[in-house]
């Protein structure tokens, strides 16, 4: 494959080689097109339940999806090209341009892949880089130093992953669980140390409690990173905020906000066994509008976090399209402005995503 040109500061790097900010368009913040999941497959003794281990997704499965989306093993793959291609055209109809897939190295990333996708629909699609929570990491992490771990992600970022030439556009998602361990701290280190290297933005999937975030926007600063190079994951997800004043305090960083599961509607979902609560689509625009009402309207950026059979359309989900198609209108129709709205899908993406 021909080597793709890598961005300059103030560009942003595609799969397909540097871009503008002004050509990125609609853009989500936090999908996943080809992707292996399997640190999250359970294995129940109950025979009404291990029998949905195998075959594909179907509708009746749907009725029980937060208890079985982690049992059935074809659910937590995404590697059939073709669906993915017709799954994100949709998206693209309906007026988006580009897209983060924030698959990294613990996922089973594909960047020939995702460069033939690109190539297919014409979409932008911006990859990632870096390791996730610790239970997907491989098994000789603990023997890495940080440089290790920083001199592998600059390596990917300037010259292209392994032999395949194509370039990183973020560091991410830096998976986390809370509280950090020794290893997340070394990982969030070397994430600092790259973005210094090369200039690329950091994605964060924080830990599920509402002191992760601002924990890890703290070890950030201190390595010298400035917050508006940090976008900061899953605050409708692992993050629950039900203090605004914590909220604030978050926004007050200056750290990108982004609000990346719209689509989930489930009041809970079972992860390992134990049962966590999950926001709605609802309560999402209700804490937006806070925030823009609060003046924090140019640090939002939102997405629905594709990652499973079941998110997709074809599968009883709501798909790559349900912001543009749902979200969206109801916005404009409760009076949120247009402006606004184009600040989280077209201006705060591309200011987020550009190279400093």
């Amino acid at each position: 494959m021909l080597p793709s040109k890598i961005a300059k500061t103030g560009e942003i790097q595609t799969v397909l080689g540097p871009i503008m900010p002004d050509d990125l368009g609609i853009t989500m913040t936090h999908e996943h097109l080809l992707m292996d999941i399997p640190v999250y497959e359970t294995h129940p003794e109950e025979a009404s339940k291990s029998r949905f281990k195998t075959g594909s997704w179907n509708f009746e499965m749907i009725s029980k999806g937060n208890e079985l989306w982690s049992v059935n093993r074809n659910n937590l793959t995404l590697n059939d090209e073709n669906e993915i291609i017709e799954q994100v055209l949709d998206y693209k109809y309906s007026g988006g341009n580009s897209l983060v897939d924030c698959t990294n190295y613990d996922l089973a990333q594909d960047p020939n892949g995702l460069t033939r996708i690109s190539r297919a629909t014409g979409l932008n699609i911006i990859m990632g880089c870096g390791h996730y929570v610790p239970a997907a990491h491989p098994n000789d992490i603990e023997s890495k130093t940080k440089d290790d771990l920083t001199k592998r992600m600059v390596r990917d970022i300037v010259d292209g992953i392994g032999d395949t030439n194509i370039r990183p556009g973020i560091i991410g998602e830096i998976g986390n669980i809370w509280p950090i361990t020794e290893i997340q701290q070394t990982l969030l280190e070397s994430a600092a140390d790259a973005h210094k290297e090369t200039g690329l933005p950091i994605l964060i999937h924080p830990g599920s409690d509402d002191r992760s975030p601002l924990k890890i926007i703290d070890i950030l600063v201190n390595c010298d990173v400035a917050p508006e190079a940090i976008i900061m994951g899953h605050l409708d997800f692992a993050i629950q905020y039900k203090s605004r004043e914590t909220l604030d305090e978050l926004a007050q960083t200056g750290c990108f906000m982004e609000y990346d599961i719209f689509g989930f509607e489930e009041s809970g979902l079972f992860v390992r066994g134990n049962y966590g609560e999950l926001s709605n689509d609802h309560k999402r625009i209700d804490t937006i509008i806070f925030l823009l009402d609060k003046g924090y309207g140019n640090q939002l950026v939102v997405g629905q976090d594709v990652c499973l059979k079941r998110h997709q359309s074809k599968y009883g989900g709501k798909g790559y399209s349900h912001i543009l198609k749902t979200i969206v209108p109801k916005m404009l129709n409760i009076g949120v402005s247009k402006s606004d709205v184009d600040n989280i899908l077209i201006n705060n993406p591309a200011n987020a995503l550009q190279k400093r």
